[in-house]
């Protein structure tokens, strides 16, 4: 009996705008549509072709007349309606499913969501609870021209909940099409902006942006948000695509395979140290079953067929066993020693041939996985199996020992100088070393962890090509990317990349979704799967490390930023829009500082220093000049420019051999040495003297930072002070100058001349400090490690404004109204919107 038969009658007793009504029901998301705060009414507006208003009078006429048919629920702390059944739902929406897991909804377009995303969208005032939860599944439904509505008005988009936006746009289009730069920005920053106040979410959600769809400048440069603390000027970083993360293993993923599911979709199946076998199914992201049995690490997992077709999964280990496994029941049903102290490393399943297995014995294992155990061994190699060959690749299916191994191949290089083979089809990370016990070394010499070859804590990988499919073909390496080779797009990049994983990536694979998307999985030693869309994948940066900026004016005298990398690029760029002007790389240094200084012709000039320890000159176009350092001191530390009270510049610098040198940047000739800084110098900065003299603050790495007198090489003053990281100085209003000094332990104090302290309690290593004006007085900028950048009043002390950016960030420029910020990620280029309030006069609180 069809439950929905007398409900099919009821619709259609209903008249016109009775009808509507309860579609508007039909096609609610969450847990139903509240009554009385204009939802209902707005979504039946968006549904009736008539154009017809409807009233709250209209819906309660409709829930007395169709009491049988609708439940009260409660949500987000009021009442709710919805349809009584799924099969009512299903009357107005035939896609729909009561049994979503983790809340995603792949049923397909459905256009009425386009306008009613639009009508939700046009609310005046205070948006209602539903549309802060619910407005994102309309979206989701209405597919990409509802998205793009969304993304057109991001005063609304940032008052939505950013979990609900990020997780119904990923299952909505991951994979299937493209979403807007805004989208992205939520989907990229949902967790830090849901901490965060809606009027205060615009310029994380447009670094977010970014960082994860490449858009360097926001659409809505000129329209920020009233109140939002910061917005985002433009940046240019490293990209990070969004991307599925499946969160379940306790320590590194090892291996990783797909494998059809009963219900016609693809699963995974991935292994990790502990011999803990997990089951997927996405795009949901928590595993839906497990498997435990093995005694050591899972070396390889592979699909194979048993009886009757029915899917199996083997799986091998360090225990020496090879088990068969029912994924539909997660048991154990067969389970085949004898692959020696290591066991087998690799898995592939032939047909008509059976589960070929490839051990560290350097035997080839054949079982039928569905009888007892046959041993066909063959015996030729000496070493370990890693790879297995194709059934291409097999001339005598008819003799086991006529299995050959596949050609490791001519050794290629990596970009980052690791090798790989050239060739290989396993997924399960068998591009890794023969396995060594713990504690000894490769052949190679380097240390190993659980027979995996480690350097700096992080095992390395050969990096085997391990998966293709027709969007490119997908590389695991060491350095915590996966790189996509797409042969279209060869002309324009050698390879794509992303990048997401925090650890050594060791394993990949490609499958289709039950939409039919192309999607690549991958598994790493920061115990995650993650599932990427390979169209999002993005070429290499050529930036670098950006580790120093400065301020830099053109012949012009327009006001540019000019930043230096670990390449050695050193370039200058608009900081108003970031286009680039002038670029060098040719240097081929690491650089580590840079400062502009004017001669008394008004010409204008660059000085950068770098780890190599050269301090080179460029004019006003970029054009190298000269060295005034000799090499042979050591690594420039820290540099910083000063004038004297003739005018000339002076370049102090310092070096690794513990001592700050004072240069004249023109004559390349060296003024004055200051010894005696302990382990080197971590920071300078210029201070005044009340009589005009120029002072120099000189912070030593061992502690200690001492006011030197660079005319006479003598010593005013010194502040016992340990662990200080970066220096600034700022003046009060009547000229007195203080100096800010940052420290490890999270103190960041200012000081005067004559001794005067004090204290701002800072959460956190700071590693990056500025001061810069404003209409109304000076503030300081600091960042610390945890990617966090605070602004402060020094006059009271206090913070008045904290920026979650998420990025370190290694130096912090005023430029203008903004702060430009270099991170290894990139560069960004901020503008802080502090309120007058927040800037109190000088000399209170002191």
């Amino acid at each position: 009996m069809d439950p929905s038969g007398g409900f099919a009658q009821f619709v259609r007793g209903l008249g016109g705008e009775d009808r509507v009504l309860l579609e508007a029901l039909g096609l609610a998301r969450g847990r139903g549509l509240p009554k009385g705060d204009g939802v209902w009414t707005a979504i039946a507006e968006a549904l009736d072709p008539s154009g017809s208003s409807f009233t709250e009078r209209d819906i309660d006429a409709l829930l007395e007349r169709a009491t049988e048919y609708v439940a009260e629920d409660f949500e987000h702390h009021q009442t709710v309606y919805r349809l009584a059944l799924p099969e009512f739902v299903r009357s107005f929406d035939a896609s729909f499913d009561d049994s979503l897991n983790d809340g995603f909804d792949d049923g397909g377009i459905d256009e009425r969501h386009t306008p009613i995303t639009e009508r939700l969208i046009g609310f005046d005032g205070e948006l209602p609870p539903y549309s802060v939860f619910n407005l994102a599944g309309h979206a989701a439904r209405g597919g990409a021209a509802a998205w793009q509505l969304l993304a057109d008005h991001p005063q609304i988009l940032d008052r939505l909940d950013p979990g609900s936006v990020a997780s119904q746009a990923m299952a909505s289009a991951f994979g299937v099409f493209p979403l807007p730069a805004e989208i992205v920005g939520v989907i990229g920053a949902a967790e830090p902006l849901h901490d965060l106040p809606p009027h205060d979410r615009i310029g994380l959600r447009q670094l977010s942006a970014a960082r994860h769809a490449n858009t360097p400048i926001p659409r809505e440069l000129d329209q920020p948000s009233d109140h939002a603390t910061w917005t985002l000027r433009w940046a240019l970083l490293y990209q990070r695509q969004p991307h599925l993360l499946l969160a379940g293993h306790t320590g590194g993923v090892t291996a990783l395979t797909t494998f059809p599911a009963p219900d016609g979709r693809t699963s995974l199946a991935s292994g990790d140290g502990s011999g803990t076998v997990r089951l997927w199914t996405p795009p949901a992201t928590t595993p839906h079953a497990e498997l435990t049995g093995h005694q050591g690490a899972i070396h390889a997992i592979t699909p194979c067929e048993g009886d009757e077709t029915q899917t199996l999964l083997a799986t091998a280990a360090r225990d020496g066993t090879v088990r068969i496994w029912d994924p539909t029941t997660a048991t154990e049903v067969a389970n085949f020693p004898g692959h020696g102290g290591y066991g087998a490393f690799t898995l592939t399943s032939i047909p008509e041939i059976g589960l070929v297995a490839g051990s560290k014995d350097g035997k080839i294992r054949i079982w039928n996985p569905t009888t007892s155990p046959v041993d066909h061994s063959t015996t030729d190699h000496q070493d370990s199996v890693q790879e297995a060959a194709s059934p291409a690749s097999i001339p005598d299916i008819s003799n086991p020992a006529a299995v050959p191994i596949a050609d490791r191949g001519i050794p290629a290089q990596h970009r980052d100088g690791r090798r790989h083979p050239d060739r290989g089809a396993s997924a399960q990370g068998a591009e890794r070393e023969s396995p060594v016990p713990d504690g000894e070394h490769a052949p190679d010499g380097v240390p190993v962890s659980d027979g995996v070859p480690v350097s700096d804590g992080v095992p390395v990988s050969d990096g085997d090509r391990v998966s293709d499919g027709d969007r490119g073909t997908s590389v695991p390496g060491a350095d915590r990317r996966v790189r996509v080779r797409d042969i279209a797009r060869r002309a324009s990049a050698a390879y794509l990349e992303l990048t997401g994983h925090t650890n050594f990536v060791s394993a990949v694979t490609a499958f289709q979704d039950s939409r039919g998307a192309t999607l690549i999985a991958s598994g790493s030693y920061d115990g995650s799967i993650r599932i990427w869309d390979p169209a999002t994948a993005t070429p290499p940066s050529a930036l670098g490390v950006v580790s120093t900026a400065s301020t830099y004016q053109d012949a012009d005298g327009r006001e540019l930023l000019a930043t230096g990398d670990s390449y050695g690029g050193i370039r200058i760029w608009d900081p108003i829009d970031g286009t680039l002007l002038i670029e060098s790389t040719d240097v081929n240094r690491h650089i580590t500082a840079m400062d502009e200084f004017s001669t008394s012709d008004g010409r204008r000039w660059l000085a950068t220093g770098d780890k190599q320890g050269g301090v080179l000159i460029w004019d006003a176009d970029g054009n190298y000049v000269q060295s005034v350092l000799d090499p042979q001191v050591g690594g420039v530390t820290a540099m910083t420019v000063f004038q004297c009270p003739d005018g000339t510049p002076r370049l102090a610098i310092a070096g690794r051999d513990e001592t700050v040198r004072v240069w004249d940047p023109i004559a390349a000739t060296l003024q004055a040495e200051l010894p005696g800084h302990s382990d080197g110098v971590s920071a300078l900065a210029v201070l005044p003297d009340p009589d005009g003299q120029p002072l120099l603050a000189v912070a030593a790495t061992a502690g200690n930072i001492r006011i030197w007198d660079p005319a006479t090489s003598t010593v005013r003053t010194t502040f016992p002070l340990e662990g200080v990281l970066a220096l600034c100085t700022f003046p009060e209003p009547d000229g007195t100058p203080f100096l800010a000094a940052a420290s490890t332990d999270g103190t960041l104090r200012t000081l005067t001349l004559s001794g005067e302290q004090q204290l701002l309690t800072h959460p956190g290593t700071i590693f990056a400090l500025t001061s810069f004006s404003t209409p109304d007085g000076h503030l300081l900028a600091t960042a610390t490690g945890d990617g966090t950048l605070q602004i402060w009043n020094p006059a009271t002390s206090t913070p008045i404004a904290e920026l979650p950016l998420g990025l370190f960030i290694a130096s912090i420029t005023p430029i203008g109204n903004a702060l430009a910020l270099t991170s290894p990620d990139g560069i960004l280029v901020i503008h802080p919107r502090i309120p007058t309030w927040a800037v109190s006069s000088w000399g209170r609180g002191r």
